[in-house]
């Protein structure tokens, strides 16, 4: 794994992230995740069922969200699968609400794509105040 991947923080502002040393081609295998598995949910951990998570802070825990993401991980299988062509260098990321019934704490996003949804929270849980109040910051009119 080390020859394929990088993880650091570019200093973009999303901290941590795994970013690619060669290409992936949609619907490459990119890599089998491992880590310790854990009862409860962690931040850099990935939830497997609603009650085991895979705790991996070195490399699954830094793989970074977006609303498009080019990556999916099946939990079962602990797969991640390209979702479309990934150049060298480009991060590989994942969709947080994808496999995540709640998060440790929920963020404002900074994917940048056109279908972004501004606030990211776990796929069961409710919008928190914080990220109500930041998105009335984009309401029009």
């Amino acid at each position: 794994m080390g020859q394929d991947f990088v993880v650091e923080d570019r200093g973009d502002g999303k901290g941590l992230g795994v970013y690619t040393l060669r290409p992936y081609i949609r619907g490459e295998l990119i890599t089998v995740v491992s880590g310790e598995i854990v009862d409860e949910h962690r931040l850099h951990s990935l939830q497997l069922t609603p009650d085991t998570h895979l705790y991996d802070p070195d490399f699954t825990g830094c793989l970074l969200h977006s609303c498009d993401p080019n990556a999916i991980i099946d939990p079962a299988k602990r797969e991640v699968t390209a979702l479309k062509d990934i150049e060298i260098g480009e991060a590989i990321t994942v969709d947080y609400a994808h496999t995540e019934d709640r998060l440790v704490k929920q963020f404002a996003c900074m994917c940048g794509s056109p279908n972004c949804r501004r606030w990211i929270k776990g796929r069961k849980e409710e919008i928190t105040p914080e990220g109500r109040d930041y998105l009335a910051r984009f309401k029009t009119g």
